[in-house]
């Protein structure tokens, strides 16, 4: 599957805002949708990051880099708990 364009991931993000307060299910998708673009916005800088550090021999930097957004993601992960509005965590 490639990759949607720009105005595709917009028009699906303005969607997924349209699908809050639509009901259980749409509101369970709208709100998962959004989450995921979240979490796929932040692993991005750390996979170009990875791929930067495992190409270029390792530098400290990018390793001390990774480490500090790692700790960061992992973090977020343990106050992401499903809350009483019905807001997605990882489990």
């Amino acid at each position: 599957m490639s990759r949607p364009s720009q105005e595709a991931i917009q028009l699906a993000l303005a969607q997924a805002r349209s699908m809050l307060g639509g009901g259980p299910a749409a509101n369970a998708t709208g709100r998962y949708l959004l989450y995921l673009e979240r979490r796929n916005r932040e692993l991005e800088p750390i996979v170009e990051l990875l791929d930067h550090y495992l190409n270029f021999g390792e530098p400290e930097t990018e390793h001390a880099r990774l480490v500090k957004m790692l700790q960061r993601l992992h973090e977020e992960e343990r106050h992401e708990q499903v809350d009483p509005a019905g807001e997605f965590g990882l489990e």
